[in-house]
């Protein structure tokens, strides 16, 4: 199947989605071992927790755990040795078929990670025992890279940055996806000094960063979850927390004289996030943005077809409406993950953990993720011996 392309030459479905989420930063290139073979010496095998087919990541019967062969360390690759992995929604949607453009199992789960360096080649600008954290998944079983549930994981030296100084490995690899992903709505807004902001799912793992990276910027910060976390977002730095159990944010912000110059969507994907660009019109200044990350289908689901109608219908609304609507997606690199660590260091920055999980308990672990009803992060420890 093809689609338009530029003058009279027709784009290929196939490598216009691959187009588009190698734009996420997350699609690693594998490379032949004897190719990339370095000088270190091979450890042993490790284990981790392959999504074997497509389905639920509670089901033990799916989520298995294998043994991971030691790869071979080229010269700009850090091998490293995992100590907690943090999961985030994305992990499960591709458990289960839902953004199967990116792909699909079998794969090795898990993009946020923190642990220590293993090994690292001469190019990487590592060395072995320092401590590191950053998100890369494993986009097919036969690929060394990525996947954080795992005891050992290869990773791209250009995706991997110290971890901040006194901080534990669960905290540090809640920080990574999460952290990212409001650095990049952030450059998408672009909002001026003292801005007024509103972030929707204030109390979750992109939320609780949000707050405290977006104080720190020296915004004027809204945030918006339910009455038994208020006290929570308040603690972060909002300046305001809106109760969505008690009230509807959108009729109670109408009201204010101020307007909001963006609405940040970091709730649970799917309907309620056109819902919740509805409502943002309500409170939007003129020229006002609504940042998602979130995909508009029901269930969570991105497609080739639903990645561009929304592109289209975006570009139509920022052309001729009164407000702007982008959706994001996440970018990893090192730069930005140096940020989150200075960020960190100066204390402006503190994860915030929900429950860390032993090794063993990995399906608990996606179930209450899926629940919806985590405060801040979900973490996997790492295997012990």
């Amino acid at each position: 199947a093809t689609l338009p392309g530029v003058g009279s030459t027709a784009v290929p479905v196939a490598v216009l989605s691959a187009k588009i989420f190698a734009t996420m930063g997350n699609t690693v290139a594998t490379a032949d071992a004897a190719t990339t073979a370095a000088a270190e010496p091979r450890g042993a095998d490790g284990v981790c927790w392959k999504m074997t087919a497509i389905g639920d990541p509670s089901d033990k019967a799916l989520l298995v755990e294998e043994a991971r062969p030691w790869p071979a360390i080229g010269p700009t690759d850090v091998l490293v040795s995992v100590g907690a992995a943090a999961l985030n929604p994305i992990d499960y949607k591709l458990m289960m078929g839902k953004i199967a453009v990116m792909t699909t199992p079998p794969f090795v789960g898990g993009f946020d990670f923190a642990g220590t360096v293993e090994a690292a080649g001469a190019e990487s600008g590592f060395e072995k025992g320092q401590k590191v954290f950053g998100d890369v998944p494993n986009m097919k079983e036969t690929s060394p890279y990525g996947g954080s549930l795992s005891t050992y994981m290869l990773v791209p030296s250009n995706k991997v940055a110290l971890q901040p100084p006194d901080m534990t490995h669960a905290e540090a690899s809640s920080l990574s996806l999460v952290g990212q992903t409001v650095l990049d709505c952030l450059a998408m807004a672009a909002p001026s000094a003292g801005a007024r902001v509103l972030i929707l799912g204030a109390s979750g793992g992109v939320g609780t960063s949000a707050v405290q990276i977006m104080k720190a910027e020296g915004l004027f910060v809204i945030g918006v979850c339910s009455g038994k976390n208020a006290g929570l977002v308040a603690d972060l730095g909002a300046d305001r927390v809106v109760d969505y159990t008690a009230e509807d944010w959108s009729e109670t912000l109408a009201g204010d004289d101020a307007k909001v110059d963006v609405v940040f969507d970091f709730a649970p994907s799917g309907a309620h996030s056109t819902e919740s660009w509805e409502k943002a019109t309500k409170v939007l200044s003129t020229g006002g943005k609504f940042i998602t990350i979130s995909g508009s289908s029901a269930d969570g689901s991105v497609t080739v077809g639903s990645f561009l109608s929304g592109k289209i219908s975006a570009s139509w609304t920022n052309t001729f409406g009164n407000h702007k609507y982008y959706s994001v997606l996440k970018v990893s690199d090192a730069l930005k993950l140096q940020r989150l660590a200075k960020l960190a260091a100066e204390g402006k920055l503190k994860p915030v953990v929900d429950t860390v999980y032993p090794w063993e308990d990995v399906h608990a672990a996606f179930a209450k993720l899926m629940s919806g009803r985590s405060v801040g992060k979900i973490v996997v420890s790492a295997k012990t011996p």
